[in-house]
């Protein structure tokens, strides 16, 4: 029987959740809410409990899954009709530096929205817009090392780059202008699925005339309740959260902003 295994790998994942952070910090703040409940500081006690309560739904699967699961969820995958002249236009997500700060290679988003990207191109037989400029500044352009990864992969397709947008309103800003300029009147925009309602929103700004088709190129939040592990804190939740949160705050920005 491997019910002993599996309860000591039960115990390891939820020893380990608790004693790094975030799960660390989960209990710190707890044990500070219990001890200001003990010295009486009953209001400040209850107030301070909701602090590990809410860090600890933050980094749970689950919690992320509640506060960025719906962005995901926003749009489906959808192509042009076969044989429909179209481009692929990918948006960067960052990248990886060495030591010296050079840019090396794409972050594990772009990467993942890049090999998503030509996958589609091989697929329909289009070109790709590759979109980043420098948002930190430095001297590399993010469009250029995603197409230096595309060709890294062996695609040896038409690649245009967009180099100087620093913001997801400014990827599409400056994108529309080079889909007019080559005659572009289909696009396929590709880009995590929590990213997209925030970049779809700017394509409908900004490229009102050209027909819009939304693929992602991953989701990072689980829909599925897995037990557990779901309840568990981890960094990457954590981080899913925060990322969903920034989303909603910069479409509602964007919403108020002067186009």
């Amino acid at each position: 029987m491997s019910y002993p295994h599996d309860i000591l790998f039960y115990i390891y994942k939820t020893a380990g959740a608790f004693a790094a952070p975030p799960g660390l910090f989960c209990v710190l703040t707890a044990l500070c809410a219990a001890r200001l409940y003990r010295l009486k500081a009953r209001a400040a006690g209850c107030a301070a409990a909701l602090v590990p309560l809410l860090l600890w739904f933050m980094s749970a699967p689950m919690g992320a899954a509640f506060i960025t699961g719906p962005l995901e969820d926003m749009y489906e995958d959808s192509l042009p009709a076969d044989g429909a002249r179209a481009a692929v236009l990918v948006l960067s997500g960052g990248s990886c530096c060495d030591r010296s700060g050079r840019a090396v290679q794409p972050g594990v988003h772009t990467m993942e929205r890049v090999v998503r990207g030509v996958l589609l191109s091989r697929k329909l037989g289009c070109p790709i817009i590759m979109s980043g400029g420098a948002a930190y500044g430095g001297s590399y352009r993010e469009a250029d090392v995603m197409a230096r990864f595309a060709a890294d992969v062996g695609f040896s397709g038409r690649v245009t780059r967009e180099r100087e947008s620093r913001t997801t309103r400014e990827n599409l800003k400056f994108s529309a202008r080079i889909a007019r300029r080559e005659g572009i009147r289909r696009l396929v925009l590709v880009t995590d699925a929590y990213h997209m309602p925030r970049s779809a929103y700017c394509a409908r700004v900004y490229m009102p005339d050209i027909e819009l088709f939304t693929f992602a190129s991953a989701r990072v939040t689980d829909p599925k309740f897995r037990g557990l592990v779901s309840l568990l804190p981890n960094h990457g939740s954590f981080s899913d959260s925060c990322a969903g949160l920034r989303e909603m705050l910069g479409l509602a920005a964007y919403r108020l902003l002067p186009k």
